[in-house]
């Protein structure tokens, strides 16, 4: 001390004046920063529980453990954080329009903010923090069990929202990053889990909240998103059946969405499945190993809520549609064809190009009092979409989106194919064109003995090409076979054999006199027309399978 106090008096009595004003300012703040931390944690501690008593008469109970408040560092930590609520307001009211359909408990466990300049916030209009960490928050939401009357589809954004949370003196707030760590959440309903998701690590920075943004209308309070989400699962509410993936990634600065094992998994096998539903219904069982997209446009997506992307990929889907046609059906339910559901989303989605790449579909029907399904597949799929667009001014403007597919009929024969979906349809309509290549017909016995209960025995087929237009109701077009070498023998329908003397005459009668042996060209060939009524109940399989399958009896029909 001594050797400062020396060289302090040979300096400037200005400077010297300076620097003691400097020492005195630092050590005052110091006494202050200590006096803080023994007093003024407890004092802010018990403002704070004091302002969550009096919220807590919305239904909600809010606690934490303890509080450490850094002033001049303008960082805080908050610890253990508690939210509890009433589940009595479900039902403490007989207006359902002001009944909450959702309340909220657990733990939004440790809040850190740091970064505020708290001088300036002080003095000035604005308030801005650093970053604001939410370390493993654990929360469910619990689902009203009542009826709850729809409100009058007024939406208070989510700036609008905050800029209401803050204090009045703030005309604005600005958030340099919002952090969740190692999230978990939950959605019950009257002790049932509806939907779960086990891990959420989300980024959201350049946060920007004021009058201005509250009233430009966009979707969110940030475009500048990184997300990573795992182990998520949620129950339909068909009740029959349940989605799930085990990874999302969302990264705004590479423009890319990643979804890794997205899956609908049925909740009911084949046969008790309609069961469940009480009438004939598809069970659809998907996979869908990786799922991508790129150069997606997240600035237009939380300015206008358009999705867009310049490319997506599918590999290695696997899809398996089944319909137990074994029980009576219900009341006829129609629904629209799948790329007319889309043109109608609400929301708008476009995208330039998705490649499916080594696709497995399978389509099956079970007629009932059989041993087993009739099945036909289509395997090593490789499929492009191309303008896919929903967007009011593209399907104004009459985009067509396209389906050019290469896949393996039932392993074997290779299937070429072409679909044309204009968006400007009034009745759904839609053209498709194909060819198969050469295979042995007895190939498609998986289907026809348990379906049709006849038997390929022989057959050839050299090509097979056809053209059909289709629409909401009806299908229409020709197919021609080129084949050889034909014969059937027609089967028992509960055992799947020929046995007996009446499916030995009526193999004759077929074989004779019903079908043709061949359809080769020179040999009066003849084209078959393709003519069958959609069934609104089924799925889009169904109708396209149906329909071919018109026109392949019409061809070999004598």
């Amino acid at each position: 001390m001594g050797k400062i106090k020396m060289k302090l008096a040979g300096v400037n009595p200005l400077l010297k004046g300076i620097l003691y004003f400097i020492g005195g300012l630092v050590l005052i703040l110091l006494i202050l920063q200590l006096a803080i931390f023994i007093w003024g944690n407890n004092y802010v501690e018990s403002q704070l529980r004091a302002q969550l008593r009096q919220s807590n008469t919305q239904g909600y109970s809010i606690d934490f453990e303890d509080l450490d408040l850094r002033v001049f560092s303008g960082s805080a930590t908050i610890r253990n954080i508690r939210v509890d609520t009433d589940t009595s307001l479900f039902s403490s009211t007989d207006d359902t329009s002001s009944a909450p359909r959702f309340l909220f408990t657990g733990s939004l466990g440790q809040l850190s903010l740091s970064g505020v300049n708290v001088f300036s916030s002080l003095m000035g209009e604005e308030l801005h923090i650093g970053t604001l960490t939410l370390d493993s928050p654990d929360i469910s939401a619990l689902k009203n069990p009542n009826e709850v009357s729809r409100d009058d589809g007024s939406f208070s954004s989510v700036d609008s929202t905050i800029l209401a949370g803050i204090p009045d003196r703030y005309t604005a707030l600005e958030i340099g990053e919002i952090i969740i760590k190692n999230g978990h959440g939950k959605l019950t309903q009257t002790d049932d889990t509806l939907s779960s998701l086990q891990q959420l690590n989300l980024s959201l920075r350049e946060i920007r909240v004021d009058s201005a943004s509250a009233q430009s209308g966009r979707l969110f309070i940030t475009d500048n998103i990184s997300l990573d989400a795992r182990d998520f699962t949620m129950h339909l509410s068909d009740s029959l059946n349940t989605i799930a993936f085990n990874h999302l990634s969302i990264y705004s600065d590479d423009q890319t969405v990643a979804l890794d094992s997205l899956q609908l998994n049925p909740r009911y096998g084949k046969l008790e499945f309609a069961r469940r539903h009480g009438t004939t219904i598809d069970r659809i069982d998907l996979a869908i190993p990786n799922i991508r997209f790129e150069s997606v446009d997240f600035p237009q997506l939380v300015e206008s809520g358009r999705i867009y992307a310049g490319y997506g990929h599918i590999s290695d889907l696997r899809l398996e549609d089944y319909l137990n046609r074994g029980i009576p059906p219900g009341p006829p339910v129609a629904k629209p064809l799948p790329f007319v559901a889309f043109r109608d989303l609400n929301i708008p989605v476009k995208m330039d190009s998705l490649h499916i790449e080594n696709a497995y579909i399978s389509y099956s029907e079970y007629v009932g009092d059989t041993p087993r399904a009739g099945t036909i597949t289509f395997e090593q799929t490789d499929a492009i979409f191309r303008n896919i667009s929903n967007y009011p001014e593209d399907v104004e403007k009459g985009i067509t989106t396209t389906l050019d597919a290469e896949s393996q009929v039932m392993g074997t024969g290779l299937l070429d194919v072409h679909f044309e979906f204009p968006m400007d349809t009034q009745n759904g309509f839609h053209k498709i064109e194909g060819k198969l290549s050469e295979m042995s017909m007895p190939h498609f016995n998986q289907m026809v003995e348990h379906v049709a209960f006849i038997r390929i025995d022989n057959g050839q087929l050299d090509s097979l090409t056809f053209e059909m237009t289709l629409d909401q109701e009806q299908s229409s077009g020709t197919l021609v076979m080129n084949y050889e070498n034909f014969s059937i023998s027609v089967l028992n329908k509960q055992s799947i054999k020929q046995h007996g003397l009446l499916e030995n005459f009526k193999t004759f009668l077929a074989n004779n006199f019903i079908v043709r042996k061949k359809n080769i060209p020179g040999n009066d060939m003849q084209a078959g027309r393709i003519d069958f009524e959609r069934d609104e109940s089924k799925s889009i399989f169904n109708y396209w399978w149906k329909s071919l399958l018109s026109g392949i009896k019409d061809s070999i029909r004598k």
